[in-house]
């Protein structure tokens, strides 16, 4: 009889082990997703696909109405980090934005992580 239990709780044990390492996957498996959609966002915000100015006649206004438009857009840290041209930290009555040409981010906590949230130039 001991024997018997004691061969059901490792099994038990076992099972569980599996189960915690299936939703592990699964949970790295949606975070790896979610921030490569993420990176390709930015990636065509930032100019690195289609619908950016230059596949349009009068690129320079579609490029003005679209940064207008995503004011309140975030970018996640890595993407931030990953950057070809690092933005510049300027502070402004005490809060920290950073610019990268003309466009400004203001770094927000969400969910425990930084986020950086695309906003107005300061005044």
């Amino acid at each position: 009889m001991q024997a018997s239990r004691e061969s059901t709780a490792q099994q038990m044990q076992a099972s569980r082990q599996s189960n915690q390492a299936a939703n592990r996957e699964d949970r790295q498996s949606y975070g790896q997703q979610r921030q490569e959609s993420r990176q390709d966002w930015a990636d065509d915000y930032h100019g690195h696909g289609y619908g950016y100015g230059g596949y349009y006649p009068g690129g320079a206004y579609a490029a003005g109405a679209v940064a207008g438009a995503v004011v309140g857009a975030t970018i996640t840290a890595a993407a931030f980090s990953a950057m070809a041209v690092p933005p510049t930290p300027v502070v402004v009555s005490g809060v920290t934005y950073y610019q990268s040409g003309s466009t400004w981010y203001q770094p927000v906590y969400q969910g425990g992580q930084v986020i950086y949230v695309l906003v107005n130039s300061p005044q």
